[in-house]
């Protein structure tokens, strides 16, 4: 707590201090098939964690199927025209211009009728918080880095990337 003395007279008295911002709000749980989620981090945690323990071309399970359906029909905008045409079945493959992986729905006509969805587009719509906290995370890499990574010498690793060769400016005895 900060005491102030009162402005001598005939001056002005302080501006007002600011009252302190409030934490970032919190995003209310959510629930999507059998489980149900406290942030946008845990949810992130689990679907992503999904994607990247999967076989490429692995049908999900039933649970994992009932759990991401419900993640794409709650939280995606275009949830409706993507599940209209029916699903067959979920699977992980490589995104077709990315070439990460993925979920794909897979339509009644076959596996050639699979169509992808963003799982950040729908965590970022079910979990505002997690949406403002991704874009702080990406501001902050900033055009700085030029995606070297961080660090001393921009991520360019031992020994490598633009030094004069071994031995360079040492006195040669």
């Amino acid at each position: 707590m900060t005491i102030t003395s009162p402005a001598p007279a005939g001056t002005a008295a302080p501006a007002a201090a600011a009252p302190p911002t409030p934490a970032a709000a919190e995003d209310a749980p959510v629930t999507l098939g059998f489980r149900t989620f406290t942030s946008g981090a845990d949810a992130a945690r689990y679907y992503y964690g999904l994607i990247n323990t999967l076989t490429v071309g692995q049908a999900l399970n039933e649970y994992e199927h009932v759990n991401v359906l419900a993640l794409l029909r709650k939280g995606h905008p275009e949830a409706r025209r993507k599940v209209g045409g029916g699903v067959a079945g979920l699977t992980v493959r490589p995104h077709a211009v990315e070439g990460s992986p993925c979920f794909h729905l897979l339509r009644p006509g076959g596996a050639a009728a699979a169509e992808d969805f963003s799982t950040k587009k729908c965590l970022v719509a079910l979990f505002p918080a997690f949406g403002a906290a991704a874009a702080a995370r990406a501001a902050s890499r900033g055009a700085g880095a030029k995606g070297r990574g961080g660090g001393r010498g921009g991520g360019r690793g031992r020994g490598g990337g633009g030094g004069r060769g071994r031995g360079a400016g040492r006195p040669r005895s």
